[in-house]
C-alpha cells in the first residue's frame, strides 16, 4: 500500500528527519507526519524545505543542486531510473520547490499503482 511505501521512505530518511524538520521549520506534528501518514502535502514551504534538506543529506541534490537520479533511485525499492528521470525533470531553481514537485510527482505516480 502506499502507506507502506511511505513508512519505506520514513525509515530511508529517518537519519535526517529530526534535523531537516529543525532547519526548515516544518512542524513535525503537523505537515511531516501528514504526508508519511496519509501522503497529504500541502502546499507548505517548510514542508517543502524539508524535502529539499533530505535530498541535500541524501546526496540526491549535489551541493550546487543538481539531480543525481540514479542515487535517488536507489533510494527506494519502488522508485526505478526511469520515473526518477521524469520526476526530477523540472526546471525549477528554488531547490525547495524543486524537491516538492519531484516527491509529489513520484508520490501521485505510485499512487496510482498502489492502493492508499
Amino acid at each position: 500500500t502506499m502507506r507502506d511505501i511511505r513508512n519505506q521512505w520514513k525509515g530511508t530518511v529517518a537519519p535526517y528527519s529530526s534535523q531537516c524538520i529543525r532547519k526548515s521549520g516544518a512542524n513535525q506534528n503537523n505537515a511531516v507526519n501528514e504526508f508519511y501518514r496519509y501522503g497529504k502535502m500541502p502546499n507548505d514551504p517548510h514542508l517543502k524545505c524539508y524535502f529539499s534538506c533530505l535530498c541535500f543529506e541524501l546526496k540526491v541534490f549535489s551541493s550546487s543542486g543538481e539531480v543525481d537520479i540514479k542515487k535517488w533511485a536507489d533510494l527506494s525499492d519502488f522508485l526505478d531510473i526511469s520515473l526518477a528521470r521524469k520526476c526530477s525533470n523540472f526546471i525549477e531553481r528554488d531547490p525547495c520547490q524543486r524537491a516538492y514537485l519531484m516527491v509529489k510527482c513520484v508520490h501521485d505516480h505510485l499512487s496510482k499503482l498502489y492502493p492508499q
